[in-house]
């Protein structure tokens, strides 16, 4: 740890005090130069082995020759201590995590630092691909390459999104309310385009440029939500409306049959791809969990369609989204239902699934806490830090469980400060900080990378493991019911077997939250040790 530190008048050395969520504590006392100078020196910290994982609070304070501190403020960080990513500094088209994140070196750096090896260019990086955001003037285009290139510098694997039209070439151009007055917002750009032929040449144009950068693209964005696929914006919602949402006083209206809309923008796609010479994939169908609240299509009724449509046949991967309001990781908990809703129509009409699933986005959180800080800002709780870990892991655990080949969390992008609270930022503060919850992301990436999901069953009492293998070595994430107090699982004592906590670190018997068994052997092996225990 590097140390910059200018003294005080009378502080006479450095107290720097480490402090992990488990209460363990160390610290190191440095005298201030004589000549009291700037502080210029590099500490070493001994971290207690079998708690060195997960986040730790630093704390330097000055202090006065008897050791008290001096009348100023403390210097406060908080430090993740991760395990080395199994893609660090490479390419790892096959891993199963993905992220959104801006294009920014610091938090690309992060996201690959936690095992996220795949980011989506929807919100955060739409700016490089979105079709508003290129052709500002009819005609005129403007690309940034620099930024699709960082994220490939840092060895993120792409995929892109062709969505958002300018308003001269969408519907945008007829709305109700005329463009100019139309309240701006992350929204507007999403008035369908007036010429799908125009969008055709847009994705060709895009998939021309970057199909050696990008291996994949997204078809626009959430088809079955009217704010972000719409035709006109009333400031009074008509009679006959079918498919409607409201935002800013006023309703976006989508068409009557968003499905069959979304369908043709997906071949062209397919199309622009074919035309290129690209490889990239296209995902289609772009569904949803959801029951349909105000004007959206429900989940069902949307995925429904684009199968008879023949749209989940007509791509290389089935993409759908998913919000969370509960704890997961059980048989028939929210993750299971939802993933029924928005792909069990598609698997019931073809008999089996045409391609595989990828989860683009999603969260498990509601309201992240800001942290493990103690005084800048006050933070969080523990347990709050605990509990926000365990909710990601829970999650991607039970996609995986359902099947899920990727799975894109929402989102690293979403930091505007302390104050200022948005419900789906995870796995970083609202400061644009590494949050704690995201080393428990990284002992699950780092564990389960190249080993696929083979079954869940029950351990002990009331947990469910969800094993993973590749054959060789294998995994079981024990995620204890939520609803029963006394779910727990006890290890037998094995040299072939290693339980660790949510962190990476020693197994703590009872805890409440997600654990992991590892080691070499089959699945079958696995199974049996984990029946062994009480």
């Amino acid at each position: 740890m590097r140390l910059l530190s200018k003294p005080a008048p009378g502080a006479k050395g450095l107290e720097v005090k480490a402090v992990n969520l488990y209460g363990d504590a160390v610290n190191r006392r440095i005298p201030f130069p004589g000549d009291r100078s700037v502080l210029r020196n590099t500490l070493t910290l001994e971290l207690p082995a079998e708690r060195r994982l997960g986040p730790w609070q630093v704390e330097a304070i000055q202090l006065d020759v008897s050791g008290k501190p001096v009348d100023v403020p403390a210097a406060e960080r908080v430090v993740n201590v991760l395990p080395r990513p199994v893609y660090w500094g490479k390419d790892a088209p096959d891993s199963p995590f993905g992220i959104h994140v801006q294009p920014v070196n610091r938090h690309l750096t992060m996201a690959k630092a936690i095992g996220a090896n795949w980011a989506r260019l929807h919100d955060a990086g739409v700016q490089l691909l979105g079709w508003a955001y290129l052709e500002r003037k009819p005609g005129e285009w403007s690309f940034d390459d620099d930024g699709v290139r960082r994220y490939r510098k840092h060895h993120l694997k792409l995929l892109g999104e062709l969505t958002t039209a300018p308003s001269f070439r969408s519907h945008a151009v007829n709305s109700s309310v005329p463009y100019p007055t139309l309240r701006q917002s992350v929204t507007s750009p999403y008035f369908l385009p007036l010429s799908m032929r125009e969008y055709g040449e847009y994705c060709e144009r895009i998939i021309t440029r970057y199909g050696g950068s990008i291996d994949a693209f997204d078809v626009w964005n959430e088809p079955w939500l009217p704010l972000f696929f719409h035709i006109d914006y009333v400031k009074k919602l008509p009679e006959n409306a079918k498919r409607w949402a409201s935002f800013g006083g006023g309703f976006y209206l989508s068409p009557d049959d968003p499905a069959a809309e979304f369908y043709k923008m997906q071949r062209q796609v397919r199309q622009a791809v074919r035309n290129s010479g690209s490889r990239a994939r296209v995902l289609g169908v772009n569904t949803t969990d959801g029951l349909g609240h105000e004007g959206r299509v429900p989940g069902r009724e949307f995925s429904q369609r684009m199968a008879e449509l023949g749209a989940a046949e007509d791509c290389d991967a089935i993409s759908y989204h998913q919000y969370l309001t509960r704890l997961v990781g059980f048989p028939g908990d929210e993750v299971e239902q939802g993933y029924e809703r928005a792909i069990g129509p598609i698997r019931e009409h073809h008999g089996k699934l045409p391609h595989p699933v990828w989860f683009t986005e999603g969260s498990p959180l509601n309201e992240p806490c800001d942290g493990f800080y103690r005084t800048i800002p006050p933070g969080a709780s523990r347990s709050e830090i605990f509990d926000t870990g365990d909710r990601i892991v829970r999650f991607v655990t039970a996609l995986f469980g359902c099947g899920v080949e990727k799975v894109f969390l929402y989102s690293m992008g979403l930091h505007n400060g302390y104050g200022t609270l948005n419900p789906h930022r995870l796995l970083i503060t609202a400061a644009g900080e590494l949050h704690p919850s995201a080393a428990a992301y990284a002992n699950l990436t780092f564990i389960l990378e190249g080993r696929s999901f083979v079954r869940r069953l029950t351990v002990g009492t009331r947990v469910y493991a969800y094993i993973f293998s590749d054959g060789r070595r294998s995994t079981a994430v024990l995620l204890p019911d939520p609803a029963c107090r006394e779910a727990a699982w006890k290890p037998e004592q094995s040299e072939q077997w290693h339980a660790s906590d949510l962190f990476g670190n020693a197994f703590v018997a009872g805890s409440p939250y997600a654990s992991f068994v590892t080691g070499t052997g089959s699945a079958d092996e696995l199974e049996n040790y984990l029946k062994q225990g009480k």
